[in-house]
């Protein structure tokens, strides 16, 4: 191959816009290179060197960048695109430009580095007109996404009429960016159906290629827009087999990235990995990791799944959940519940976490706060 493809294989067959807006998932999702020892390290760049030609040290450490990123250890990601911004030239290859560019703003945007990002935005958008157009829609894509965090549904609907959405049987990989965008507009839209098709479609392409983040991403959508509408056992099952895929790689920015639509799944599995009688694959500690730094984002977004959960139908409590919200509404304690009801404790806990779960809440004062909300309570 190296005879017919002078400069590097991969720059004559496709370049590292075949998924943009992120290199580490490019071609291949190349996770599989965070598990290398470290005396493997010359082997891989020896091998990035044949496959990406006289750029390939730049391309490992932005793919490297990437997966920083996708851990979500976002300072040391900071530290390495912003060294990578400044070795950027005008000779740089555009489609290196552009993915080093990509990666910087979203690093800038979940650390709230607000003026910068708007900048790095700015500049991304005028390197794009200029140099780029190529670019475009893949650009929107990763604008509307962002818009989407917070369930713009005008956001949803421009992306749907304008940028090259046609009705599709199979996912292609220099669209699955777009196709991704694609699938979070319907959610937003409650769209069940055309969501649904999408999302199963990314989610079986990610599986079978394994491409980890792709599957990930893809089974915390199709999880969100399950748990939505009701179906919270199938959410929690697609969920936990995400995640025993992500551990591995210690990957969580995909889950992150969901916030509110995906945080009362998480806090299921939580729940259940918790307990001292667990004894499966995934790891306690990764799932409460995801499900903290998640919680974080949900208080800056609605989630994608906003709209579909306003549609469904309103929350109800028995008698005795209803009786016991009441009670901690006034200040009681479990003894003082006991006094009032005649309730055993063991009974007393059962309502209450049934309560919660209804709600989608795990404290007292969130449930009271919520059940008042909704006017369940007086």
């Amino acid at each position: 191959m190296r005879r017919f493809t002078h400069g590097g294989i991969i720059r004559n067959i496709a370049s590292c816009t075949h998924n943009l807006p992120y290199a580490h998932k490019c071609s291949f999702d190349y996770c599989d290179t965070l598990a290398l020892p470290n005396e493997a390290e010359t082997v891989k760049r020896s091998f990035f060197a044949d496959l990406l030609g006289d750029q390939s040290d730049f391309i490992i450490r932005l793919g490297d960048a990437g997966y920083l990123y996708e851990r979500n250890d976002l300072a040391l990601a900071l530290e390495e695109s912003s060294r990578l911004m400044e070795e950027v030239t005008e000779d740089t290859s555009i489609e290196i430009q552009v993915s080093t560019r990509i990666l910087h703003h979203s690093i800038l945007l979940q650390m709230e580095h607000k003026a910068e990002a708007k900048k790095a935005l700015g500049d991304l958008d005028d390197l794009v007109k200029k140099t780029a157009p190529f670019f475009t829609s893949n650009l929107e894509a990763y604008k509307t996404k962002i818009a989407l965090l917070d369930c713009d549904m005008k956001a949803a609907r421009a992306w749907l009429e304008h940028y090259y959405v046609v009705d599709i049987d199979h996912i292609e990989l220099y669209l699955v960016f777009q196709h991704f965008t694609t699938a979070r507009a319907y959610i937003v839209l409650g769209d069940y159906d055309n969501a649904y098709k999408y999302v199963t479609m990314l989610r079986a392409f990610g599986r079978n290629l394994v491409r980890v983040c792709d599957f990930g991403e893809a089974s915390v959508l199709l999880a969100s827009l399950e748990w939505a509408v009701g179906k919270k056992k199938e959410a929690t099952a697609i969920l936990e087999e995400a995640l025993e895929w992500l551990q591995e790689y210690d990957l969580t920015r995909v889950v992150i990235d969901e916030g509110a639509a995906i945080l009362p799944v998480l806090k299921r599995i939580a729940a259940k990995t918790g307990k001292q009688e667990h004894s499966g694959k995934l790891k306690h500690e990764f799932v409460n990791e995801c499900m903290i730094s998640t919680y974080a984002h949900a208080k800056k977004h609605k989630g994608i799944a906003d709209h579909i959960k306003k549609q469904q139908r309103p929350v109800k409590l028995s008698r005795q959940q209803k009786l016991i919200i009441t009670l901690l509404s006034r200040g009681y304690s479990n003894a003082m519940i006991i006094e009032e009801t005649g309730l055993k404790l063991s009974t007393i806990r059962t309502h209450t976490m049934l309560a919660y779960e209804k709600l989608e809440v795990n404290s007292a004062l969130d449930a009271v706060l919520k059940a008042r909300t909704l006017g369940l309570i007086e």
